[in-house]
């Protein structure tokens, strides 16, 4: 760790060794993360585009923390050797061939997770490339809100950012949520996860308050950097400080690639979109309602029947490695149309609608259209058996309890109350499938 520290300092390669006088600009975009050497060549073919695109300080710049992955045959990296780290800022005088021999720090164990990490990051961004605003992207391997692994303190797998140089440890969202914190008075206007599975309700509440904005995936997330290079596209040269408009323009140019994409290989269900973070407050709100009615009904036996049925009809899973994350709107329309309860339906009506107003552009691909026109969030839901099973030595419920929206909303105690899985789920490839959960338990056990 002291290593890290002296080097941090020496390690940014600013626009200040470039021909590119250091200015204020208009957005400065920090990127950070990895993605593996079998990746590593994606963010080089986004470096290559976005290159003759940056050549005005004062416009649009940019930084990136990359760490390249491990060496294999799979290694796919040019401008940078297996295990070396690169913080440098990319504009059009940038020579990314001669990267790895003049700003490549040379440390596989890196670790990328630590909060000081990224904190540090942030500041020394701030300080070097200053601007009016700042966006952050977070580029790599994420699984989403990781109930199993995501908590404070626990050094196995986490759910923001996974590193396969180190164990495959990675960042947790208490982890996240601290570097944001301690980077000093920072506000993204927009934060990206451009990395898998991250359009989760835990995810997003835990780091509201620090964007205005989040562009995410609930799926696993298909991208070659298109996401950033037609935002820079769009910022590039666009005085217009209303990031919502911006937003809509982004997308416009953006989902044609996606449509393309999905012609060539539709091989999965897709999303991608971007939500106003205020939103989350008053939607958070009546979940918090529907929580708390879902308790009380469940102790009568006709309302706990039309509680499983709702849970039994086909909810919508993202169940390729996270089975107990399902779409929150679908799971309130469910709740919607087999729960007899005048309350419970107006709370979950409420958060339908306020769900479709705080998404400002979306995206979305299905492949299997059971029961799904599109998709919002994801939320997990698990019952009593589920919540308390022991993974590592701890229980899933010391993962979930401490996080904001818990705190927020109550939701672990619906969980603890529930007891009730459903057989089939609607999957984001196979269509319907009878989930094995017992299985799933035992295999979370033995771990």
């Amino acid at each position: 760790m002291l290593v890290v520290l002296i080097c941090l300092p020496i390690l940014f390669t600013s626009c200040k060794k470039d021909d590119i006088e250091a200015s204020t600009a208009r957005y400065t975009i920090m990127v950070y993360g990895n993605a593996g050497g079998r990746m590593d060549f994606i963010i080089e073919e986004m470096w290559d585009q976005l290159k003759p695109m940056l050549n005005d300080s004062t416009d649009i710049r940019m930084v990136f923390l990359y760490k390249y992955g491990a060496e294999g045959e799979n290694f796919s990296g040019h401008y940078g050797n297996p295990g070396d780290v690169l913080w440098f800022e990319l504009n059009s005088q940038t020579d990314l061939e001669s990267l790895k021999n003049s700003s490549a720090l040379q440390m596989p164990n890196f670790p990328l997770y630590e909060p000081y990490i990224m904190a540090n990051y942030i500041k020394t961004v701030k300080k070097e490339c200053p601007a009016d605003n700042y966006i952050f992207v977070l580029w790599g391997h994420g699984g989403g809100f990781d109930v199993v692994n995501d908590r404070p303190n626990h050094i196995v797998s986490k759910g923001v950012l996974y590193d396969e140089l180190a164990e495959h440890k990675g960042m947790s969202m208490y982890e996240f949520a601290d570097a944001l914190a301690t980077a000093g008075n920072t506000h993204f206007p927009l934060i990206m996860f451009h990395n898998c599975l991250m359009g989760n309700i835990e995810t997003v509440t835990e780091v509201q308050q620090y964007a205005d904005y989040f562009f995410v995936s609930a799926h696993v997330f298909e991208s070659a950097g298109d996401p950033i290079v037609e935002l820079v596209k769009t910022l590039r040269g666009n005085d217009d400080y209303n990031f919502e408009n911006n937003v809509k323009k982004w997308f416009d140019n953006l989902c044609p690639i996606y449509d393309q994409m999905v012609e060539e290989d539709p091989n999965q269900n897709l999303d991608m979109k971007v939500i106003q973070s205020s939103g989350l407050e008053n939607l958070n709100v009546y979940l918090m309602g529907v929580a708390g009615r879902l308790i009380e009904l469940y102790s009568d036996s006709v309302h706990k029947a039309e509680i499983d049925s709702a849970a039994a009809h086909y909810l919508y899973s993202y169940c390729i490695s996270s089975p107990y994350m399902v779409d929150l709107d679908h799971y309130m329309q469910t709740l919607e149309q087999n729960v007899n309860d005048t309350l419970l339906r107006d709370y979950t009506q409420q958060i339908r609608t306020l769900l479709n107003e705080m998404i400002v552009r979306r995206w979305h691909y299905t492949l299997h259209p059971i029961g799904m026109d599109d998709f919002s969030l994801s939320i997990v839901f698990g019952d009593n058996q589920f919540l308390h099973t022991t993974v590592y030595g701890n229980t899933i419920a010391s993962a979930y309890y401490p996080s904001v929206f818990n705190r927020r909303t109550g939701w672990a105690e619906w969980l603890n109350t529930n007891t009730f899985l459903p057989k089939m789920m609607i999957c984001e490839r196979g269509g319907l499938v009878a989930f094995p959960w017992e299985a799933y338990f035992k295999a979370l056990e033995d771990l």
